[in-house]
């Protein structure tokens, strides 16, 4: 999936909630991420043709989706929040419908959605949650090549998260999708890109996303840190009971493990540029 932006801005009356956005990237698997009022949204809806920019321009795979609409759903399906579906048909009956179009994967998907739970309820009468859930496995059942997700987790318990991400992964489909989540992020997607106030303040691959010698660190408790402080670290902030540090030996942090001073540690990736960019998520 090819995607180019140039001067991309959109704005409602005089909130921008895209400004002057250039970009120019390839990969399978793309990840917006940023906090609330970001843009990743309003990005989505550009990229499948649901709104025009207000300057500039967005490409899919060359071509500009919101002038193209009958292209676009063709080879492209998204899911969107939606918090009720006034449709009065009974969620087995939208699950034979997707099933009659010999979609193979439709079984594993509704298993992994937990479907069966509520399939004799109708679709007006399900939660804001169950009906989100309807609509991402509309979307994902498409044959569609591209699909493009908005928070697609968000209602999901880390058990079936995890295991969408296994499908989503095993299939041979392009992805765009947005998360708060840095564990999602990292462990779906390929290229990222991270808006804040309607700005691409980062982008780049996986690589690049760990190129930096900054660790999470686990503590016990919140003031465990205090207890390292004579170590050669830089903090550059704490998350509960967590600490982003900057660290040029990782073998200091493997002693401090040893020593029972910290619970463990990884290399940080959307949390670091996180920091790096003061973005608050």
């Amino acid at each position: 999936m090819r995607i180019t932006a140039r001067r991309l801005s959109k704005n409602f009356a005089s909130v921008y909630a895209l400004n002057n956005i250039t970009l120019d990237l390839e990969s399978k698997s793309i990840c917006l991420l940023g906090p609330n009022g970001s843009g990743k949204t309003t990005f989505l809806t550009i990229a499948v043709g649901l709104r025009h920019p207000t300057q500039g321009y967005l490409e899919l795979n060359d071509f500009k989706p919101y002038q193209e609409r009958d292209k676009v759903l063709k080879f492209l399906s998204y899911a969107f929040s939606a918090s009720r579906l006034q449709i009065g048909v009974k969620v087995k009956d939208l699950i034979k419908t997707v099933k009659a179009e010999n979609f193979g994967d439709a079984e594993e998907l509704m298993q992994i959605l937990g479907l069966n739970n509520f399939a004799n309820r109708k679709i007006s009468n399900l939660s804001s949650g169950q009906t989100q859930i309807c609509v991402l496995f509309t979307a994902l059942c498409s044959n569609s090549n591209i699909v493009v997700l908005d928070e697609p987790f968000s209602h999901l318990d880390p058990q079936k998260a995890g295991l969408l991400m296994n499908f989503l992964l095993k299939r041979d489909k392009e992805i765009l999708f947005t998360t708060h989540i840095a564990e999602e992020a990292e462990t779906l997607g390929e290229y990222y890109i991270i808006l804040d106030n309607g700005k691409v303040i980062w982008s780049g691959d996986r690589k690049e996303l760990y190129s930096q010698e900054i660790y999470e660190v686990y503590l016990f408790t919140r003031d465990d840190f205090a207890k390292i402080t004579d170590e050669p670290l830089k903090l550059l902030t704490i998350l509960g009971r967590t600490a982003l540090v900057e660290v040029s030996d990782i073998g200091l942090l493997k002693e401090l493990v040893e020593k029972g001073l910290i619970l463990g540690f990884k290399k940080a990736g959307v949390r670091s540029i996180y920091a790096k960019h003061n973005v608050c998520n």
